[in-house]
Parts: structure tokens; sequence; C-alpha cells
């Protein structure tokens, strides 16, 4: 009677558990399945869960698709923590890169560049922008393109804006190191005289007598010794008479020193003005000219950079 029993328990109850798991599957998915098969094919050998047909059945299918299940976990485990590993590694790197940056920008000033001894001495530019000014006078689609750069460029030196700036004494620096907000030496286009475009608004280009503007470029905390003014020679041996404006080509010392962009905000260069007074024995030939600052410790015969507080350009006006 006691041997009976036993073999009811172990026959009835613990299958009864087993096919509940089991038929849970459907629900459960993969998961559930390995754990029914854990403990189901053990009816296979003879079990206690052998007796019933059920029980033998469900665990004869986990039995077969155990083995593709357990394969194929390892892969999608692998790509999972590649994935994970390539996502954790790139993340690290874009705070590398963040973290870097946020020190070096607190080393930066907003208004002044950290190096700046590769420029010591400011480069010459011209307007119009161009090496070789070329034209007809007679034709005046052949400088009108050069009449407007002048005109643009001198936009900002329009007695309407001007006058909102300064008037600075002459021939002293303008010195704000402690001034929050920088003040600007006006000027005014007025100043360029003959070369202003108010009393002849074709620059001269279309009489032959072509006007150049120069120009340095800007450097921050310039002052430059002495009295700087730009002289222009040619290099030809016939000779051609230059006009300068302002007179003699003088750069006031008042216009330095500037104090970058964003400090100097309504900040302009002073201009030097340079007519070419080309008479008819001068029509049809090539000038070539070259520029140079004068007068001041600023260097123009650097032969590394032609640009170098000089610049060279070519003039040919034809009939």
């Amino acid at each position: 009677m006691s041997s009976s029993n036993r073999s009811v328990n172990h026959s009835t109850v613990p299958a009864q558990r087993r096919d509940n798991l089991c038929r849970a599957y459907s629900a459960s998915g993969a998961a559930l399945l390995i754990r029914c098969g854990s403990s189901v094919t053990g009816g296979l050998s003879g079990g206690p869960l052998a007796e019933s047909p059920r029980a033998r059945t469900v665990a004869l299918i986990i039995h077969e698709a155990r083995p593709r299940l357990l394969s194929r976990c390892p892969v999608f485990l692998h790509a999972a923590l590649i994935l994970l590993f390539y996502l954790v590694f790139y993340c690290f790197l874009a705070g590398m890169f963040a973290l870097t940056m946020w020190v070096l920008l607190l080393t930066l000033d907003d208004y002044v560049p950290k190096y700046r001894d590769r420029v010591p001495f400011p480069g010459m530019m011209i307007r119009p922008h161009s090496m070789e000014i070329i034209y007809s006078k007679s034709v005046p689609k052949d400088y009108n393109g050069y009449v407007a750069q002048l005109e643009n460029f001198l936009l900002r030196y329009n007695d309407t804006i001007q006058e909102q700036n300064m008037n600075c004494p002459t021939g002293e620096y303008f010195v704000q190191d402690d001034a929050e907000e920088k003040k600007v030496c006006s000027f005014k286009r007025g100043f360029l005289s003959a070369c202003s475009g108010l009393s002849d608004t074709n620059f001269g280009y279309s009489d032959g007598q072509p006007c150049i503007l120069l120009k340095l470029n800007r450097i921050i905390g310039l002052m430059p010794r002495g009295e700087p003014y730009i002289n222009c020679t040619l290099k030809k041996d016939y000779p051609v008479t230059l006009q300068y404006f302002p007179h003699e080509g003088r750069i006031d010392k008042k216009y330095f020193p500037y104090y970058g962009k964003k400090a100097h905000e309504n900040y302009v260069q002073p201009l030097v003005a340079v007519k070419l007074l080309l008479g008819k024995e001068d029509l049809n030939k090539e000038h070539s000219l070259e520029c140079r600052v004068e007068g001041s410790d600023l260097r123009n015969n650097d032969e590394r950079d032609k640009y170098l507080g000089r610049i060279n350009f070519k003039v040919k006006v034809m009939e």
C-alpha cells in the first residue's frame, strides 16, 4: 500500500506540474521552452514523466528544438555585446573630444588671438581688387566694374556713418587699453579728395586717370614708430605723375592701435589714394607700380612675402 502511494505521488503530482508549465509555452516564448526542456526531457530517459503520453510528446518536441535554440542564442548575444561595446566606445570618444574642446576654449580670449607672432607686420591691399587694371576709357563697360568696387568699398566711409565716430587729435596714438567700449576715429571719404568719388563718380577712370586705393591690413595692438606714409614708384624709365590723397600719402597715428573685430566693432582702416595722371603719351602702355609703406619700422622688403608692407600691380589705359 505504501509503495503504491509512492508510485502515485511520482507519476501524477510532478507530471501535472510540468504539464502546466509546458502548456504556457506558447505565451512565454523561448525562455520557458528551454525551462520546460530542462525539466521534461528527463521523461525520455524513463523518469516519472514518461508515464504521461502528453508530457512525453512535449518533451520530444522540446528535445528536438532545444539544440537549435541554444545554438542561435550565442550569435545574438555576441552581436549585442559588440554593439554595446562600440556604443560605449564612441560615446567615450565623443565625451573626450567635448572635454578637450571645452578646456581649449577656456584658454582663448574673446578679444585677442592667442598666437600672433606670425603676423607682426601688416600686408598691403588695393582696391579695385585686381593686380592688373586694364580697360579702355572710351568703353564704359570696361571700367564700370572697377568703379562699382570702389563705390561699394567706400560706403563705410560715408559722412553719415563717420560723423558718429570721434574726431581724434592728429599725430597721436589713440590708446584705449582700459576703456570697456573702444571708440573709433573717423575717416571720411572726403579726405580722399579727387579720389573720393564725390566730385567724380567715375574715380577718374573715364578720363584715363584712374584712382587706386591702398590700405594696410589690420594688426591687433600695432603701433608703428615714426610717421608712416605710402610711396609708389614705377618700374619703367618713362615718368608718370602720381597724386596722393591724403597729402603725401600720410597715415595718421590716431588710427592705431586696433583692438580687434569684437572690441573695435566699427573700426575703419585709414586709406591712401593714388591717382595716375596719365597723359595722352602714356595711354596704351603698361605701367608697373610698386607701393610701399615708408617712414616707420613696418617691414616692406621681405622677399618671402611680396605683400608684406608693399604691393605690385599693373595699370594699362587704352584710348
